[in-house]
């Protein structure tokens, strides 16, 4: 693993860890299939059970909450036992629950099945995002991290399209929640042929730290700080990005009037922009510097969230929406590497399940745009929460030390705890 630390050239990446982001990349396909599938049945949802924009964003906020706590947990858990065997563990549970889902039979079985995806659909996202970035040079960590993240953004085209072809069937919308059975199978058959965390491997299997102590490092003396501003800017760029997307979908089909079997096409441009953007800007930040990098995507949200929504439901939007896709929803290509490059090894999954725990918050901005859609119109609602989530973004990050291009083999004390052999643990 150690010769991993002077790869200079993508051609020398070696095969296994090419595999092993592609694994991690997959498993955030699955959540992101069941999110995606969430967000275009949104309208139908709504007429299917009689209820609300306002009580299926309350859904939503609930399947987060129960999120976070698989987020955290198991991310502590991985620390202890391992990535993949937590790896394998989420992509079983999401499957099964995306699949029930669509066994639904009212509103109220909906909210349950949502909240117990929620816990296994959680730690897909720690868990993944260490493995990640662990498993690839460090010279090229961002283009890893990028790479894990826009196997989200495939999901968000392809399932506009898979729900585009089941819904035009009576009870389609339950065919398409099923859909999500075979995806995961795949994820399954792939993550059981690979390997461990070889850092995982040499720096912690043999030590004897608990879950709880582990924890409770992230908040002493040397962690506090920096535990403290991750979660804060994760709440803002994930209500941020919650906004840009969430409720998007079902804002072209109601207010552009946009059929929902084209969705797809408007999902493809923002797909297109995602799909470039994570890797070249997670890239790119190993020379910029991450922070850098941010600063200049959520600059770039506040000055296209007006033409996101103002202009038609036309060719002119392309451009706008491959832009969102590149730079404000592009950036999260940097978040493995961002967070976990502040960590050890002994409690990277911990960092990134504190980290990724703030997405509990993400309902908040679909639930205010929600709450604002009567007053001010639903565009405006939209247009109004992605600057008022990406200011506070703005201001967090520029309190953040900059991490790139850190070894995350071994001990840092600077950064972080010692943990010896034995059970002690101290700062």
């Amino acid at each position: 693993m150690d010769d991993l630390e002077v790869i200079d050239k993508i051609s020398k990446i070696p095969k296994s860890s090419w595999y092993s982001v592609g694994n991690a990349s997959y498993s955030w396909f699955l959540d992101s299939y069941d999110n995606t599938m969430y967000s275009i049945l949104l309208a139908i949802t709504i007429v299917m059970f009689h209820t609300n924009l306002f009580v299926t964003t309350i859904i939503l906020w609930s399947m987060l909450i129960s999120k976070a706590i698989g987020t955290f947990v198991f991310g502590a858990i991985s620390d202890k036992i391992g990535r993949k065997k937590l790896m394998v563990f989420s992509i079983v549970w999401i499957s099964i629950f995306t699949f029930a889902t669509g066994l639904s039979f009212n509103i109220y079985s909906f909210w349950i099945l949502r909240i117990l995806y929620g816990i296994g659909f959680g730690a897909t996202w720690s868990v993944a995002a260490t493995y990640a970035i662990e498993k690839f040079p460090t010279k090229f960590r961002g283009l890893g991290s990028g790479i894990m993240m826009f196997g989200f953004d495939f999901a968000y085209v392809g399932t506009a399209f898979i729900a585009g072809f089941f819904l035009v069937f009576p009870d389609g919308w339950r065919y398409a929640w099923f859909s999500g059975l075979i995806p995961g199978i795949i994820g399954l058959l792939l993550m059981i042929k690979g390997k461990e965390s070889e850092i995982w491997v040499k720096d912690v299997s043999s030590t004897r730290v608990s879950i709880k102590e582990n924890i409770k490092t992230l908040f002493n003396n040397y962690n506090r700080k920096t535990s403290t501003l991750i979660f804060i800017f994760m709440i803002a760029l994930n209500m941020n990005a919650w906004a840009l997307w969430t409720v998007y979908p079902d804002f072209l089909e109601t207010v552009k009037h946009v059929p929902a079997s084209s969705i797809y096409i408007f999902i493809g441009f923002w797909t297109l922009g995602s799909v470039l953007g994570k890797p070249l800007l997670g890239q790119l930040s190993e020379r910029t510097g991450r922070v850098r990098m941010f600063i200049i995507a959520m600059i770039a949200a506040i000055i296209l969230a007006p033409f996101w929504t103002s202009l038609p439901a036309t060719a002119v939007l392309f451009p706008i929406i491959f832009l969102m896709g590149f730079l404000p929803n592009g950036c999260w290509g940097m978040v493995p590497a961002f967070i976990g490059e502040r960590f050890v090894t002994q409690n990277r999954g911990a960092g990134e399940g504190l980290g990724w725990l703030a997405t509990s918050f993400s309902g908040l901005a679909p639930f205010l745009i929600a709450y604002l859609k009567p007053t001010v119109g639903f565009g405006s609602a939209i247009t109004i929460m992605i600057v008022a989530t990406a200011l506070p973004t703005l201001i967090v990050v520029f309190l953040i030390k900059e991490y790139k291009g850190k070894n995350l083999l071994g001990i840092k004390e600077d950064m972080t705890i010692k943990i010896n052999t034995g059970d002690e643990i101290y700062g």
